[in-house]
Protein backbone atom coordinates (compact mmCIF):
# COMPACT_ATOMS: atom_id res chain seq x y z
CA UNK A 1 0.00 0.00 0.00
CA UNK A 2 1.75 3.36 -1.01
CA UNK A 3 0.00 6.52 0.84
CA UNK A 4 0.82 10.01 -0.07
CA UNK A 5 -0.60 12.15 3.25
CA UNK A 6 -1.32 15.83 2.94
CA UNK A 7 -2.43 18.17 6.09
CA UNK A 8 -5.01 20.22 3.99
CA UNK A 9 -7.13 23.37 4.82
CA UNK A 10 -9.67 22.19 2.62
CA UNK A 11 -10.11 19.55 -0.29
CA UNK A 12 -13.53 19.80 -2.67
CA UNK A 13 -13.63 17.48 -5.34
CA UNK A 14 -15.81 16.71 -8.22
CA UNK A 15 -16.77 13.73 -9.91
CA UNK A 16 -16.95 13.12 -13.46
CA UNK A 17 -17.47 10.06 -14.62
CA UNK A 18 -16.79 6.25 -13.92
CA UNK A 19 -13.39 5.42 -14.84
CA UNK A 20 -13.94 1.95 -14.66
CA UNK A 21 -16.87 -0.66 -14.45
CA UNK A 22 -16.79 -2.09 -11.17
CA UNK A 23 -16.73 1.88 -9.98
CA UNK A 24 -18.69 2.75 -6.44
CA UNK A 25 -22.02 3.07 -6.44
CA UNK A 26 -22.25 6.79 -4.84
CA UNK A 27 -24.63 9.77 -4.70
CA UNK A 28 -21.88 12.04 -3.81
CA UNK A 29 -21.77 14.79 -6.61
CA UNK A 30 -19.27 17.53 -5.08
CA UNK A 31 -17.89 17.17 -1.66
CA UNK A 32 -15.82 20.14 0.54
CA UNK A 33 -13.89 19.29 3.58
CA UNK A 34 -11.94 21.66 5.77
CA UNK A 35 -9.04 20.98 7.90
CA UNK A 36 -8.48 17.44 7.12
CA UNK A 37 -5.84 15.21 6.51
CA UNK A 38 -5.78 13.66 2.48
CA UNK A 39 -4.95 9.82 2.17
CA UNK A 40 -4.20 9.56 -1.07
CA UNK A 41 -3.76 5.92 -1.41
CA UNK A 42 -2.83 3.19 -3.73
CA UNK A 43 -3.87 -0.83 -2.92
CA UNK A 44 -1.38 -3.40 -4.37
CA UNK A 45 -1.30 -6.89 -5.15
CA UNK A 46 0.18 -8.01 -1.79
CA UNK A 47 -1.77 -5.37 0.78
CA UNK A 48 -4.83 -7.43 2.61
CA UNK A 49 -6.95 -6.72 6.20
CA UNK A 50 -3.33 -5.88 8.15
CA UNK A 51 -1.81 -3.83 5.27
CA UNK A 52 -4.92 -1.47 6.36
CA UNK A 53 -4.83 -1.86 9.96
CA UNK A 54 -1.02 -0.82 10.00
CA UNK A 55 -1.97 1.67 7.26
CA UNK A 56 -4.55 3.29 10.10
CA UNK A 57 -2.38 2.74 12.96
CA UNK A 58 0.16 4.64 11.07
CA UNK A 59 -1.34 7.56 9.79
CA UNK A 60 -3.33 7.24 13.83
CA UNK A 61 0.30 8.91 14.65
CA UNK A 62 0.31 11.50 12.07
CA UNK A 63 -3.87 12.58 12.85
CA UNK A 64 -2.06 13.08 16.88
CA UNK A 65 0.91 14.88 15.63
CA UNK A 66 -1.28 17.02 13.79
CA UNK A 67 -3.44 17.29 16.38
CA UNK A 68 -6.56 17.18 13.67
CA UNK A 69 -9.35 14.19 14.11
CA UNK A 70 -10.30 14.94 10.60
CA UNK A 71 -9.35 11.94 7.79
CA UNK A 72 -10.29 11.78 3.70
CA UNK A 73 -9.32 8.25 2.34
CA UNK A 74 -8.84 9.06 -1.01
CA UNK A 75 -8.08 6.05 -3.37
CA UNK A 76 -5.50 6.84 -6.18
CA UNK A 77 -4.22 4.38 -8.26
CA UNK A 78 -1.36 6.60 -9.96
CA UNK A 79 1.13 5.99 -6.76
CA UNK A 80 1.92 2.30 -7.88
CA UNK A 81 2.31 0.19 -10.75
CA UNK A 82 1.56 -2.97 -8.84
CA UNK A 83 -1.87 -2.52 -8.34
CA UNK A 84 -4.87 -4.59 -6.77
CA UNK A 85 -7.62 -5.84 -8.29
CA UNK A 86 -10.92 -3.43 -8.62
CA UNK A 87 -12.85 -6.25 -6.16
CA UNK A 88 -9.40 -6.65 -3.72
CA UNK A 89 -8.81 -2.94 -3.59
CA UNK A 90 -12.52 -2.07 -2.75
CA UNK A 91 -11.98 -4.68 0.33
CA UNK A 92 -9.29 -3.00 1.32
CA UNK A 93 -10.37 0.38 0.86
CA UNK A 94 -13.44 -0.56 3.26
CA UNK A 95 -11.51 -2.37 5.76
CA UNK A 96 -9.33 1.09 6.05
CA UNK A 97 -12.95 2.91 6.78
CA UNK A 98 -13.86 0.66 9.34
CA UNK A 99 -10.98 -0.02 11.14
CA UNK A 100 -10.48 4.21 11.25
CA UNK A 101 -14.32 4.67 12.45
CA UNK A 102 -13.54 2.03 14.91
CA UNK A 103 -10.87 4.28 16.20
CA UNK A 104 -13.20 7.20 16.28
CA UNK A 105 -11.98 9.12 13.66
CA UNK A 106 -13.90 11.16 11.76
CA UNK A 107 -13.32 9.51 8.26
CA UNK A 108 -14.33 10.38 4.99
CA UNK A 109 -14.15 8.63 1.50
CA UNK A 110 -14.44 9.53 -2.22
CA UNK A 111 -15.88 6.85 -4.23
CA UNK A 112 -13.53 4.09 -5.90
CA UNK A 113 -13.20 4.13 -9.47
CA UNK A 114 -14.46 7.36 -10.30
CA UNK A 115 -12.28 10.04 -12.35
CA UNK A 116 -12.77 12.91 -10.36
CA UNK A 117 -11.69 16.68 -10.55
CA UNK A 118 -10.12 18.16 -7.21
CA UNK A 119 -8.79 21.02 -5.59
CA UNK A 120 -7.10 21.35 -2.33
CA UNK A 121 -4.93 23.84 -0.22
CA UNK A 122 -2.37 22.02 1.24
CA UNK A 123 -0.63 23.86 4.80
CA UNK A 124 3.02 24.73 4.73
CA UNK A 125 4.20 23.41 7.81
CA UNK A 126 6.91 20.56 8.35
CA UNK A 127 4.56 18.12 8.56
CA UNK A 128 1.75 19.01 6.28
CA UNK A 129 3.28 16.30 3.58
CA UNK A 130 4.38 12.99 3.48
CA UNK A 131 4.75 9.62 1.96
CA UNK A 132 4.28 5.83 3.32
CA UNK A 133 4.64 2.81 1.99
CA UNK A 134 2.99 -0.27 3.74
CA UNK A 135 4.45 -3.64 3.42
CA UNK A 136 3.59 -6.83 5.30
CA UNK A 137 6.43 -7.82 7.46
CA UNK A 138 8.40 -10.90 6.25
CA UNK A 139 9.31 -12.93 8.81
CA UNK A 140 13.28 -12.71 9.67
CA UNK A 141 15.33 -15.40 7.39
CA UNK A 142 17.18 -16.54 10.59
CA UNK A 143 14.33 -17.24 12.63
CA UNK A 144 12.88 -18.81 9.67
CA UNK A 145 16.07 -21.11 9.15
CA UNK A 146 16.02 -21.75 13.00
CA UNK A 147 12.30 -22.74 12.88
CA UNK A 148 12.68 -25.25 10.15
CA UNK A 149 15.83 -26.85 11.80
CA UNK A 150 14.03 -27.48 15.19
CA UNK A 151 11.37 -29.03 12.83
CA UNK A 152 13.39 -31.53 10.93
CA UNK A 153 15.62 -32.28 14.60
CA UNK A 154 14.47 -35.76 15.56
CA UNK A 155 16.91 -36.40 18.38
CA UNK A 156 15.58 -36.28 22.00
CA UNK A 157 18.31 -35.16 24.52
CA UNK A 158 15.28 -35.03 27.31
CA UNK A 159 11.61 -36.14 26.74
CA UNK A 160 10.29 -33.39 28.72
CA UNK A 161 13.05 -30.71 28.05
CA UNK A 162 15.48 -29.70 25.31
CA UNK A 163 18.04 -27.41 25.78
CA UNK A 164 19.54 -25.48 23.08
CA UNK A 165 21.91 -22.60 22.39
CA UNK A 166 21.27 -20.43 18.66
CA UNK A 167 23.26 -18.05 17.43
CA UNK A 168 22.66 -15.15 15.30
CA UNK A 169 23.07 -17.41 12.14
CA UNK A 170 20.52 -19.60 13.48
CA UNK A 171 22.63 -22.39 14.14
CA UNK A 172 21.61 -24.78 16.67
CA UNK A 173 23.66 -25.98 19.14
CA UNK A 174 22.57 -28.62 21.17
CA UNK A 175 23.35 -29.06 25.49
CA UNK A 176 22.73 -32.18 26.77
CA UNK A 177 23.60 -33.34 30.36
CA UNK A 178 26.94 -34.87 29.57
CA UNK A 179 27.82 -31.37 28.17
CA UNK A 180 27.55 -29.84 31.78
Amino acid sequence: MRILYLHADSIDYELIGKEIPDAENTDQKRVKIVDVLVMFTSIEKSDNSDSAINAINDIMKKLNQLKINKLLIYPYAHLSNDLATPKNAKQILNKLIQYSNQQNIETYSSPFGWNKKFNISVKGHPLAEGFRVIKQEKPNAAIMKTQKKLQNEKKEIDKFHKFAIIDTNGDIYEINKKNW
